[in-house]
C-alpha cells in the first residue's frame, strides 16, 4: 500500500486501516515505508510497514491524486500500480483500476466503504486509523467537505471501540512550540489589502528554518467569517522551496504563503508574489 509524499492523516490512516482490514481477511498486506513520514503519524503504521516492495506484490495507492504526489522513492512504481483509491476529482487517472469519489470528504470514507463491502468487522485499531483519516482531512468535521457520510464513518469508528479522545488530543489539541512561535510572527507581519478583505503573510525561508514549521504543514488559509481553517492545496504553477500539495480545498480571505513564491490564485486569475 502506497501513501503520498509529505503524508498527512488521510493517507496514513487510510493505508493503516486498509492494511489491517486485509490482514484480518487473511491476506498478506503491508504499507511501503514512506521516507517523508513524520513522528506525528508514524505510530499509526507501527508493525504494518515493509522497507521494500516484496516480489509478486500488487501495489495499491491511497489518497494519491496524481503520480507526482508519490514520494520520489516510489516514482519508479508508476505504471505498475494496480489500483488507486482516492477522493480527489479531475482527469488524473494513472492506474488501470481505481475507486475515486470526489464527493467524499476524505479517502478514509472510501476505505471504510471498501472494508464494509468486504465484510470486515472494524477493530479498535482500524477504527482509530479511519478516524485519523476522516477527522484530519475535514478539519475535525468543520470544513465544507464534511458530509453526513463522514459522520456515519466517524460513528462507526466510535462503535469499534477506538479511543477517539486520544486521536483528537494529538491531532487537534496539541500545538508544537515552533508552530506557536510562527503564529506569533505572523500576527506581527500580516499585511491587509482591499480594505481589510484580504490578508497576506509571506513567510521568509529563514523564519521557516527557525520555526521548523513545515514538517506537518506547508500552508493554510483561515476564513475569518466562520473561523474555520482550511489547508491550501493547489494545482498550478508554483515555484517555491516549500512543497504544496494538490487540490484547492476552499477559497478563503486569508492566505499564507511560505518562502519565495508566485501563486496563480483561481478563480479571478489574480497573481500574488511574495
Amino acid at each position: 500500500i502506497l501513501t503520498h509524499r509529505r503524508p498527512d492523516g488521510d493517507t496514513v490512516g487510510s493505508a493503516a486501516a486498509l492494511c489491517l482490514g486485509l490482514r484480518a481477511m487473511g491476506k498478506t498486506a503491508a504499507v511501503l515505508e514512506n521516507p517523508d513520514m513524520t513522528p506525528k503519524f508514524a505510530p499509526y503504521l507501527e508493525g504494518l510497514t515493509c522497507a521494500a516492495l516484496p516480489a509478486g506484490a500488487v501495489p495499491v495507492c491511497v489518497d494519491v491524486a496524481a503520480p507526482n504526489m508519490l514520494p520520489d522513492a516510489f516514482r519508479h512504481l508508476v505504471g505498475s500500480i494496480a489500483f488507486r483509491i482516492d477522493h480527489h476529482g479531475g482527469d488524473r487517472s494513472f492506474t488501470d483500476m481505481e475507486l475515486v469519489d470526489p464527493e467524499a470528504g476524505a479517502c478514509g470514507e472510501l476505505i471504510y466503504d471498501v472494508l464494509m463491502e468486504l465484510g470486515v468487522a472494524l477493530t479498535p485499531a482500524m477504527g482509530e486509523a479511519l478516524y485519523v483519516a476522516v477527522s484530519t482531512d475535514t478539519g475535525c468535521f468543520r470544513y465544507a467537505n464534511t458530509t453526513a457520510h463522514t459522520f456515519r464513518v466517524a460513528a462507526a469508528c466510535a462503535e469499534s471501540g477506538a479511543n477517539l479522545f486520544a486521536v483528537n488530543l494529538v491531532m487537534f489539541e496539541t500545538q508544537r512550540l515552533q508552530k506557536l512561535r510562527l503564529q506569533g510572527w505572523m500576527v506581527e507581519h500580516t499585511r491587509f489589502l482591499a480594505g481589510g478583505k484580504l490578508a497576506i503573510c509571506p513567510i521568509p525561508g529563514e523564519i521557516e528554518d527557525e520555526t521548523v514549521f513545515l514538517s506537518d504543514t506547508c500552508a493554510y488559509a483561515e476564513n475569518e467569517q466562520n473561523n474555520e481553517r482550511h489547508q491550501v492545496n493547489y494545482d498550478g504553477e508554483l515555484q517555491s522551496r516549500s512543497v504544496f500539495t494538490s487540490h484547492l480545498r476552499a477559497f478563503s480571505t486569508v492566505l499564507t504563503i511560505t518562502s519565495t513564491a508566485t501563486l496563480l490564485w483561481p478563480p479571478s486569475g489574480m497573481i500574488m508574489s511574495a
